[in-house]
């Protein structure tokens, strides 16, 4: 009997063991389908061959041989394609893709939209990583079963984690999945063509550092939900957005504030952005603001600004309506007089050609009465005539200044340029020669990039008031060909120029002149 309950249970556990062989059968089956979908959208069709070669017998395969921590390292910085393709070369690299922690889907203009969508969710369910440190998504095409798939994808690097996530569209908009909003363990988040709006549920980003938002409406508070939401946020970077009218920072963590451009609608937006952030370090204000004026309110921790921006052809001169034109103009010295007074105190400024341009048109009287505080002064500007009444202006401010750098500008945007009176006249090339000395007795260091027909009378004007000066610099930028030293020069040749400048007499003993 003993040896019939052996026998008896001798057959139930073989029965058991080819269950679980099917079983086991049956889930390979499926792990190899989804891996052929991934091998086939690589280019490769899953074939791979472990057959050593001549040169493999004599050879070690050093990469081969490295860690899967380094080597999932090394995939981690290859597009997601690219780092499927290498389950190729053998067995030992066949499923080290699926350990990145990198995720970059790049959709480009020549894919079929269908397969990419069969590639990332193939990759995305085989994806063996526990976390997801980047996750990246560029599409340049729109498709209805998009806006699900994009929903999945998001999620699904919400629930690994995901610390760092680019989303990136071209020229439309798809909705953020809520739990985005909620995802706590985000510490870069950059996105392009979004959607934003979180429900009333509140927004949960407390590790996030650097948010970067580009054409994307910011109506109903939406931003500053955000930014309440980001309590460790440092860079805030906003790129031709729309919808808001301030920006309230009180937090004491964000140190940097990036706007380039403003969308401006004129039938719902304010003419007004009012800008408050007592602790606020840098500040780039860059690019068109159409409409949009700028106004800081609280910004008494800036270190470095940048006025780089110009607005709409609402300032040019008109010569139909010239009670407009006076009306345009006294708008335009408040807003400027307001502007340059909040940023007196900066230590290192950038201002653009429509700034300088500004100074110009409004008769030199908008700059703050008390004295500018900058030590070092960067000029993005043409240094054409309409230019040099708002540089003299600037100089003349200046007390403090020790370092003077002009990055001349090869062509700037007609948005750039305020159109002037036609009878308005400055001087041209001889407007240095009736002024005086305006340089700060700290001045050293004079920096100029690039060349322009009223180039060498500044350098002689420097040359000659500046007794403090130690090193004038003059770099001759690649982006200006033989085309352009023609058209700023005539056809005289560029050495003539350089030897002209070097016979300026020089104020101060301790002066050199140096040509990069």
């Amino acid at each position: 009997m003993d040896e019939n309950i052996d026998w008896q249970s001798s057959q139930e556990e073989q029965q058991l063991d080819e269950e679980e062989r099917e079983q086991e059968q049956e889930g390979e089956e499926q792990e190899s389908s989804q891996e052929q979908e991934v091998d086939n959208e690589a280019g490769k069709g899953g074939h791979y061959n472990d057959r050593p070669t001549k040169r493999s017998k004599n050879c070690l395969d050093r990469i081969s041989e490295l860690p899967d921590s380094v080597l999932t390292y090394i995939l981690s910085l290859l597009p997601t394609r690219d780092a499927v393709k290498t389950s190729a070369l053998s067995k030992r690299w066949r499923h080290t893709w699926a350990l990145i922690s990198s995720l970059i889907y790049l959709c480009n203009t020549h894919e079929s939209l269908s397969k990419f969508i069969e590639f990332v969710d193939a990759t995305l369910i085989l994806h063996r990583s526990s976390k997801i440190s980047k996750f990246v998504l560029l599409l340049t095409s729109r498709d209805r079963l998009m806006d699900s798939k994009f929903q999945l994808w998001v999620h699904a690097a919400v629930i690994k984690e995901v610390e760092e996530l680019s989303i990136k569209f071209n020229t439309f908009n798809y909705w953020l999945p809520q739990s985005l909003y909620l995802c706590n363990s985000l510490t870069k988040l950059s996105l392009s063509n979004c959607w934003i709006a979180p429900n009333d549920s509140t927004v949960d980003w407390r590790l996030l550092k650097h948010l970067t938002i580009t054409n994307a409406p910011l109506e109903g508070g939406v931003l500053q939900k955000l930014l309440t939401g980001s309590p460790l946020l440092e860079t805030l970077k906003l790129k031709n957005c729309k919808g808001f009218d301030q920006i309230d920072i009180n937090s004491q963590r964000l140190r940097r504030l990036v706007i380039n451009g403003y969308i401006y609608n004129s039938i719902s937006d304010h003419r007004c952005l009012e800008i408050s952030a007592p602790s606020l370090q840098s500040l780039e204000i860059l690019g068109s603001m159409d409409m949009k004026k700028c106004r800081l309110k609280n910004v008494s921790s800036l270190f470095h600004a940048s006025l780089t921006f110009y607005m709409s052809s609402m300032y040019d001169y008109s010569e139909s309506d010239e009670e407009a034109d006076f009306a345009r103009v006294e708008d335009l010295r408040n807003m400027v007089r307001d502007l340059m007074e909040r940023v007196r105190h900066v230590q290192h400024i950038t201002i653009g050609t429509w700034i300088v341009q500004a100074l110009s048109r409004c008769e030199l009287d908008c700059l703050p009465s008390s004295i500018l505080m900058y030590k070092c002064l960067v000029l993005k500007i043409d240094l054409c005539e309409h230019e040099l009444p708002g540089i003299a202006s600037l100089l003349r401010s200046s007390p403090v200044l020790e370092r003077l750098v002009i990055d001349l500008l090869l062509m700037p945007e007609d948005g750039q340029i305020l159109h002037f009176e036609d009878m308005v006249f400055f001087g041209g090339k001889n407007y240095w020669t009736s002024k005086q000395d305006m340089f700060s007795q700290s001045l050293k260091i004079v920096e100029i990039s690039g060349f322009s027909e009223f180039m060498p009378e500044f350098v002689r004007f420097v040359l000659h008031y500046a007794k403090a000066l130690e090193k004038l610099v003059i770099k001759r930028e690649i982006r200006f060909n033989e085309e352009h030293w023609v058209r700023y020069f005539g056809q005289d040749n560029f050495f003539k120029v350089v030897q002209q400048l070097l016979s300026f007499p020089r104020s101060s003993a301790h002066a050199q002149i140096l040509l990069l």
